[in-house]
């Protein structure tokens, strides 16, 4: 059944996370909730990108014109030909969004935003490797423009500062 976790299922997620620092939970959710988490985060995703463009576009802060090479008919929709709208990092970018690389935004979102029924199997295994005391950090999508380039794996840092030495 799907969103139902045995205690046999907490305790070897819990420990997946504890030795590696994540984990896979085949069948957590049936395909109509992984529809309505994914048309979630599409929908807002979309809105505040189409949001983003109709500012920059207003304001004159379109930093790169026109569209990515070779992103023609990529994607249909809001995100579907990106430039990118801002400089990259948090300091550049506002609550809604920000550019993290060049063609990658981060949309947050609020855990709310999402069924009860959908967080608690989630919520069940962190406040058992937390503690009850939990405390909800960040729930969004980094969206990736067609044609961006890979990103190389990174801590989470120089958004707010230019050097690590200020962080």
């Amino acid at each position: 059944t799907s969103g139902y976790l045995t205690e046999a299922d907490v305790t070897r997620a819990c420990t997946s996370l504890q030795n590696f620092g994540f984990v896979i939970i085949p069948r957590l959710f049936a395909d109509d909730e992984l529809e309505q988490i994914s048309n979630s985060f599409t929908s807002r995703t979309d809105q505040v990108l189409a949001d983003l463009k109709t500012w920059a576009e207003s304001n004159g802060e379109v930093k790169v014109a026109g569209q990515r090479a070779g992103a023609e008919g990529a994607k249909e929709g809001a995100a579907a030909i990106m430039p990118d709208l801002l400089d990259v990092g948090s300091k550049h970018g506002f609550h809604e969004v920000c550019l993290r690389s060049p063609g990658r935004y981060d949309v947050p979102s609020e855990f709310s935003d999402y069924a009860d029924s959908t967080r608690r199997p989630i919520e069940r295994i962190v406040s058992e490797v937390l503690g009850e005391d939990f405390e909800q950090a960040f729930c969004g999508v980094v969206y990736s423009a067609p044609q961006s380039e890979a990103q190389l794996w990174h801590a989470d840092s120089l958004h707010i500062y230019d050097n690590h030495g200020d962080v």
